[in-house]
C-alpha cells in the first residue's frame, strides 16, 4: 500500500486498505484488526506487523484478508475469552502515556461506544459513565 516495505501504513494508505477490505476505519472491527496484527502504535501499521499478522492468518490477498477479518470479528464478539483478550489489549493500546494505570475519561467513553455496541446495556452504561466521569 505504500510501495515501500520500510514505510509504515498511515493515513491515506490505511484508509485505502480498510476500504479495500470493507472495514469502516472508525469501527470496532478496525480495532480488532489492530489487535490481530499486534499493532504497537495507534494509527500506524508497520510492514512487519502487516506481513506477520496476515501470514499468521494465511491471508495473502485482499479478498482473503477481508474474509479472515470478518471471521475474526464475528469470533471475537461471540467468544467471551477472545473478547476479554481483545479488551485487555485495547487498554494498553489506548494509553496516551505508556505505563500509566488509567485512561482519560474521553478515550474510555469513545472506545466503549465502539467496542461495547453489541452488548444490550452498553448505551445505558456509556451514558451513566459519561455523566459521572465528566
Amino acid at each position: 500500500y505504500t510501495g515501500d516495505e520500510n514505510t509504515p501504513l498511515e493515513n491515506e494508505h490505511m484508509a485505502k486498505f480498510f476500504s479495500d477490505i470493507k472495514v469502516d476505519p472508525e469501527s470496532a472491527t478496525s480495532l480488532i484488526v489492530a489487535w490481530a496484527l499486534k499493532i504497537q502504535d495507534f494509527g500506524v501499521i508497520t510492514s512487519k506487523e502487516f506481513i506477520t499478522g496476515f501470514s499468521t492468518m494465511n491471508a495473502d490477498t485482499i479478498d482473503a484478508i477481508g474474509k479472515e477479518i470478518q471471521k475474526l470479528d464475528t469470533k471475537t464478539r461471540a467468544e467471551p475469552k477472545q473478547y476479554r483478550e481483545f479488551y485487555r489489549w485495547l487498554f494498553d493500546f489506548c494509553q496516551v502515556e505508556k505505563g500509566r494505570k488509567t485512561l482519560d475519561a474521553d478515550i474510555c467513553i469513545d472506545t466503549w461506544r465502539l467496542v461495547l455496541k453489541h452488548f444490550p446495556l452498553s448505551g445505558a452504561f456509556v451514558e451513566f459513565c459519561q455523566t459521572r466521569l465528566k
